[in-house]
């Protein structure tokens, strides 16, 4: 996406991660958590079915998604759900919607990891004064 970190408050994704092959949706959702402020919220809308099955659609071909699959998608992704609605209408697919929440993000630049820090803290010797 072409806009800088944390610049945006919300994203719609409304029946568009549908066509996006089911091994690219973890990198749009990663986009959408970086573009995202920490507390932005993304609404999306898909076809709720057996994950990554595809079935033909008036545009392209589209993929159905489960919520569990795509809840814990957008949770490697830096999410947290806070609401999903479900709707059938006879003789129709199924739809679901997941809003969530982006949490706040810790980045680290130039140095170790923050697991390195402590075990290079951890290894100094004390010295009493």
């Amino acid at each position: 996406m072409e806009f800088s970190d944390k610049t945006l408050k919300g994203v719609l994704a409304w029946y568009s991660l549908i066509h996006i092959p089911p091994d690219e949706v973890p990198q749009a959702l990663n986009e959408f958590a970086r573009v995202l402020v920490p507390g932005g919220r993304l609404l999306i809308g898909f076809f709720d079915g057996s994950p990554r099955t595809p079935f033909p659609h008036a545009v392209t071909t589209a993929y159905y998604w489960c919520i569990g699959e795509m809840a814990h998608l957008l949770g490697n992704s830096g999410f947290d759900v806070l609401a999903v609605e479900t709707r059938q209408d006879a003789g129709k697919r199924a739809h679901a919607a997941i809003t969530a929440t982006v949490r706040s993000r810790i980045v680290l630049r130039c140095g170790a990891s923050p697991v390195a820090r402590t075990a290079t803290r951890a290894s100094r010797p004390h010295s009493r004064h």
